[in-house]
């Protein structure tokens, strides 16, 4: 069985919302979105601009002039806490515990920017739950475009050949649209709040062994 995650609002809790923007008030944020670069944003998620160069275009005009802040105080925001989903720790030790007796690999697949280093560097036990991590900046390309998830299955003809279930894990319903062409089967995190009881009975469904699984 191949177990593949998206990060955000499937195992971490964004902090984007959590400790930005959900913090700003009903008018801040009507200006953030109305001055933020879209563009530059996917430019960067993709990595096809560095960091300064997101620094300098992020926005359309002065964000001092709503009492915003600048990307990189914005970042730091962002970053000084980043909280797991309930009950996600418990499930990934349990996972981790019983992947060679249940012939489990774990993939993590996400469409974010460099910053997940920041993410990693809080949250270090994050190597060690995944035997393989892909990231949009890395690859150039961010979902649901149908070449993410054909890069994924390309770079490890192995495990993908010797693996009859694979589930894809994202809170994004769109990105699951493209997994009928690779035969997988996407389940939707409809509530980031049940994410770890979603996936849980995802992986029951499919492997009954799970639940004694570890012990």
């Amino acid at each position: 069985m191949i177990l593949i995650f998206d990060l955000m609002d499937t195992i971490i809790d964004d902090p984007f919302y959590a400790n930005f923007f959900n913090k700003l008030n009903k008018e801040q944020k009507k200006y953030w979105l109305r001055i933020k670069n879209h563009e530059a944003y996917i430019l960067f998620e993709e990595g096809k601009i560095l960091e300064n160069e997101y620094v300098n275009q992020s926005y359309k005009e002065d964000p001092r002039e709503y009492q915003l802040p600048s990307v990189l105080k914005m970042k730091k925001m962002m970053f000084r806490q980043i909280h797991y989903l309930p009950g996600i720790e418990e499930l990934f030790e349990k996972i981790h515990q019983c992947k060679k007796e249940l012939n489990i690999y774990t993939i993590l697949a996400s469409n974010y920017s460099q910053w997940y280093h920041e993410i990693f560097f809080k949250k270090k036990e994050l190597n060690d739950w995944f035997d393989y991590i892909f990231f949009s900046c890395e690859m150039g390309i961010r979902k649901p475009d149908e070449r993410f998830y054909r890069v994924i299955y390309e770079s490890l003809p192995d495990v993908f050949n010797d693996q009859e279930v694979v589930l894809f894990f994202d809170d994004k319903k769109e990105n699951l649209s493209a997994l009928q062409h690779l035969n997988w089967e996407g389940v939707w995190i409809y509530d980031k709040n049940q994410s770890s009881k979603i996936i849980y009975h995802a992986i029951e469904k499919k492997c009954p062994h799970f639940v004694n699984a570890g012990k």
